[in-house]
Formats: C-alpha cells, structure tokens, sequence
C-alpha cells in the first residue's frame, strides 16, 4: 500500500489563518517530492521549476524589472553528473516507485542519497558546482529578464552581468541570505539581521 503523500499529520489537518500575503514555494533538490495535494492543504501557491514575472517599477518614469526566479540547481550545467541523477529522480515512474516504499526504506534511500552527494562534492571542482556563465547570458536573452535569482551553488552575492544582475541566495547555515526589496533597490541580509 503506497504511503501518504502528506509527510505529517498536522499537514493533514491544519488549517492555514488568512495571510495577508499568500506564500509561494519552489521546489528545491531535496524536496521535489512535494505536491500540489500538500501544497493546497497548507495553503501555498507551487511557482513553476523557473518562474518569470514582472516587477511594478519603483518610480513612474523607471521601466519595470523582468524577473526570473528558480532554484538554480538547472543553471550547473557542467554538473553532468548531478544533472544525470536529478532528470532520474524527477521522472514521474521513480517518483511513483517512491511513493510505493514503505517510510523506513524512504529515509535510508533519503540518508545514503544525502551521503553520497556529500562525498562526491568534496572531488568536485568548484566551476563545475556553479552556474555555467554561457547559459546565464542565454536565459537572460530568452526571458527578457534583467534580474535572475536563484539559490543552490550556496555562494551568496550579487553578480553583474551584461544583461542583468543576478542575486544568489545563501544556504541556512549559520543563518540564511534573504534578498529584500525595498523602495526599489534589492539588497542581500542575513536572516537573523531581520529577527
């Protein structure tokens, strides 16, 4: 018998208070499987693997900011080998097979996943674990995006580029990169700097 696909019972049963501002949610490389059953009942919109939008200038006289959201694991092109392990573990049968694991056999599989990829990130070159500058010139190009985001490569900056600027958010330890937007201007903080 399959198991459920809402991982706690709370998620099962919680009512989410009206929010003034709905959250939208990525999926990122470890948490793919979550679907839009789960995101429903815990009142989240699922935004697409790269999602473009358009941002209302901060002036009348600015044009508007094209923006381009993502993950950012798509962007390390050169990583052949988490790029062939990831197309795997998103192809609608294995996650179907997943879903078909009993919850004990779910998180070994999850652990020795985890295990492997950190011992392979140890023999990897740096340029292969970040984005491929040829392809972040081409998705500004094809998106008609002046601003890129994305997380993944875990090395927070902001980066200049012909085309735009992009943002790259940090990971949550010790503590998170958020970029903020405010009165117009994008700004990297680190999470406890808002608390």
């Amino acid at each position: 018998m399959p198991s459920s696909p809402l991982p706690t019972p709370h998620c099962q049963t919680s009512t989410h208070p009206k929010r003034p501002h709905p959250p939208f949610y990525q999926h990122g490389n470890r948490d793919f499987l979550l679907n839009q059953t789960y995101a429903r009942l815990s009142g989240l919109t699922l935004l697409p693997e790269r999602y473009s939008f358009t941002l209302p200038p901060p002036a009348p006289h600015l044009p508007p900011h094209q923006l381009l959201l993502e993950h950012g694991d798509l962007l390390c092109r050169d990583d052949h080998g988490y790029q062939r392990l990831r197309k795997f573990l998103r192809h609608p049968l294995t996650q179907r097979l997943y879903h078909h694991l009993s919850p004990a056999l779910k998180h070994r599989l999850a652990r020795y996943l985890r295990q492997q990829s950190q011992q392979r990130g140890q023999y990897k070159s740096p340029s292969h674990t970040d984005v491929t500058p040829d392809y972040i010139d081409t998705l500004f190009k094809q998106h008609h995006a002046n601003i890129l985001i994305h997380g993944h490569t875990h090395r927070p900056q902001i980066h200049h580029h012909p085309q735009g600027t992009r943002y790259v958010l940090g990971d949550w330890h010790p503590h998170g990169k958020i970029l903020c937007y405010h009165h117009g201007k994008f700004c990297l903080l680190e999470s406890h700097e808002l608390i």
